[in-house]
């Protein structure tokens, strides 16, 4: 009985080791993306860039966006992955996020934000090569569909 135990050990340690580091992985979504209109029929017209900074334990992202008549719009907040609830400046209307990594995403769920846009969740997902961002956007509350923005690497 005595051998199998260092035995064990043996075998158990590299497999825990590669869970902890496959859980503490994350996507490196650091850059300046600007929207593909050609990829992304939701955007309507609308120019959008996203500055995003995930280098630290907090993110950073500052999305800008300009309609056809050129008014523009700033969305921006810092917030910890999986640290709770952040201010969010959802174009000058105060919101809350709240951001967890799930595998190889960031998942950012935007509350308490105007009326016609309550609760959001996106799902953002860089490419291997890292030059192409995918953003899911589901609105939640009100419910609506699932609309996908393609951003390249600037």
């Amino acid at each position: 009985m005595r051998c199998i135990r260092p035995a064990l050990a043996v075998f158990a340690a590299p497999l825990l080791l590669a869970i902890c580091l496959k859980a503490d992985t994350k996507p490196s979504l650091t850059g300046d993306w600007q929207l593909d209109a050609t990829k992304s029929p939701a955007s309507e017209g609308k120019t959008v860039t996203l500055t995003i900074d995930n280098s630290s334990t907090k993110v950073k992202m500052v999305q800008v966006v300009r309609d056809k008549d050129g008014k523009e719009l700033t969305y921006e907040f810092t917030c910890e992955a999986g640290g709770g609830e952040c201010q969010f400046d959802d174009a000058g209307h105060k919101a809350k996020v709240t951001l967890w990594y799930s595998g190889p995403s960031l998942v950012v769920l935007t509350t308490d934000g105007p009326k016609d846009d309550a609760s959001d969740e996106w799902t953002l997902k860089v490419s291997p090569d890292q030059k192409t961002l995918t953003l899911a956007l589901e609105h939640i509350e009100p419910v609506g569909k699932v609309e996908t923005l393609v951003f390249n690497k600037k």
